[in-house]
């Protein structure tokens, strides 16, 4: 694997991170507020965030950005 490449993942798997949560954090703010949808999105995203951030991104290459 060529070093571009690991760094590209890595910085994805570190905004992922990132990411992860804060959604996690809204979506806390949003439930105490009564915002139902809003928190289920919240959530739909910090869970995606997360499956990034556990995905061993075997493949040899990344999507298109």
């Amino acid at each position: 694997m060529n070093e571009i490449l690991r760094d590209r993942r890595n910085g994805a798997r570190e905004t992922a991170h990132y990411i992860a949560s804060l959604a996690g954090q809204l979506a806390e703010m949003a439930d105490a507020a009564s915002l139902p949808v809003l928190h289920y999105l919240l959530e739909m995203a910090r869970e995606e965030a997360a499956s990034i951030m556990s995905d061993d991104h075997s493949r040899d290459t990344l999507p298109p950005e």
